[in-house]
């Protein structure tokens, strides 16, 4: 057995304080040699390992039979598995996001959900592979020195013991160990960037050095070295240029140009709403030489030089108000201030259990009605100081909140439909039916949302 897995675990302490692994496993080859590898070690290091798997629905029936194989592999293996479906092609359309984006962020939602307590880790299965993509994608958009490090070992809880090993010792481990897995058949499509980067850009590196591998695990190592090193000097300055005032412009002025980007560009990212790229940093040095007078950093702030500090100023601004909207839930309602149109089916409790065993997903739009004068339930879009109760979270947020969570943009929130009876809400477009509201086993009358 390849044994790099363990050395990466103990140099980069992985483990150390931890009970349970929450372990992604998609089915593939990469998640697959990981929950095995870990679950092997998992009476030496005294940790309990947890597989997770979300469905993202993307890919139809195949996404099914991913979740299948996982079932069957931890059900054989004895590991205890949490599975989510979620629509990651409805919530992209409301989030106005790429598919790749958002089922990312998704997956790492889900698995944060699962693992709370601070003795708890998050093990993802990417490889030196992923990592060299990575340095690849980076360099072909523009990168500064973070960029040129890969994808990190480990991040706050994610930890990521593969990250050491090329897919092929992955798949060499999966020989050895006679472990069968699923291939995704987006892997093989060029649409998607990273898959160009892998199919077609890799093997030329390769063809001009055979051993890229090798010769990128150490450049991680180095690059990664220089980095931190640069980052801890970095965290040193900034504390020394900050006064109550702001921050010391001649203090600044006197950095080291490496030091002094670095520097700003922290500045930057603790007052903006997006990250900082390399104009903003160059904007910010034309300001300290006076080459401007003030600059904008976001709707709500600016940055400008007052006696000597530069000095983040909030913008004021009177507040939009909402104009509020409602429509009684008839059968159909087209609701033109969001511009959908949406049919509600009411079910009783066998015509919806034959639609489930078709399609398991519309769980997430199906309201039960059992206590719900009809009279009484609306489309309408936010108000102040809505709450809602998110499927199988356990948990009450405020709306404005969850919208933050969601990375819903501003300029959606206040047209995004939802369905209130009275003051309580039971379902939002692109999110789903409230938790208190889902149907249960002794639910009788249902109602469907389908949007046309």
């Amino acid at each position: 057995m390849n044994i790099r897995p363990l050395d990466t675990i103990k140099k980069f302490n992985m483990l150390s304080n931890t009970c349970t692994v929450i372990v992604g496993v998609s089915g593939g080859a990469d998640s697959i040699a990981l929950l095995h590898f870990l679950n092997s070690i998992s009476s030496e290091y005294r940790i309990n390992i947890v597989a997770a798997h979300l469905n993202h629905g993307l890919r139809g029936e195949e996404s099914d039979r991913d979740e299948k194989f996982v079932r069957f592999v931890c059900k054989s293996w004895g590991v205890k598995l949490h599975v989510k479906k979620q629509n990651i092609r409805s919530m992209a359309a409301s989030l106005r996001q790429g598919l790749e984006q958002c089922g990312r962020d998704a997956r790492y939602a889900y698995f944060d959900e699962l693992a709370k307590g601070d003795n708890c880790k998050i093990a993802t299965a990417h490889t030196l592979s992923d990592s060299i993509e990575t340095l690849v994608m980076n360099l072909a958009r523009g990168t500064g020195l973070n960029g040129l490090c890969g994808i990190s070992p480990v991040r706050g809880k994610i930890i990521r013991p593969f990250i050491d090993m090329s897919r092929d010792e992955v798949e060499e481990y999966c020989r050895e160990n006679n472990l069968k897995f699923v291939n995704d058949s987006t892997n093989f499509s060029r649409e998607y960037t990273r898959n160009k980067i892998r199919l077609d850009v890799i093997p030329v590196l390769k063809n001009i050095n055979p051993d890229l591998d090798g010769t990128l695990r150490r450049f991680f190592i180095n690059i990664s070295e220089d980095n931190y090193y640069l980052n801890n000097i970095c965290k040193n300055e900034s504390e020394n240029i900050k006064h109550k005032n702001g921050f010391d412009v001649q203090k600044i002025k006197c950095l080291p140009t490496p030091i002094k980007r670095r520097v700003l560009l922290e500045i930057l990212r603790s007052c903006m709403d997006r990250s900082p790229e390399n104009r903003d940093v160059e904007n910010v040095i034309k300001l300290i030489n006076g080459d401007i007078r003030c600059l904008s950093l976001n709707k709500d702030k600016s940055i400008s030089i007052k006696e000597g500090f530069l000095s983040i100023n909030c913008v004021e601004r009177r507040k939009k108000a909402i104009s509020h909207w409602q429509h009684k839930a008839e059968n159909i309602n087209i609701l033109t201030e969001a511009k959908k149109t949406f049919i509600i089916y009411i079910l009783n409790s066998k015509e919806y259990s034959e639609l489930v065993k078709k399609d398991i997903r519309i769980k997430k739009n199906a309201i039960s009605m059992d206590n719900i004068n009809r009279n009484c339930v609306f489309f309408r879009n936010r108000r102040s100081g809505d709450v809602f109760s998110p499927l199988d979270r356990g948990i009450t947020k405020k709306i404005k909140k969850l919208f933050n969570e969601m990375k819903i943009p501003l300029s959606l929130r206040d047209s995004t439909p939802m369905l209130a009876y009275k003051e309580k809400i039971l379902w939002i477009y692109g999110i789903g039916v409230s938790d208190e509201f889902k149907v249960r086993l002794d639910t009788n009358s249902i109602a469907l949302i389908s949007e046309r």
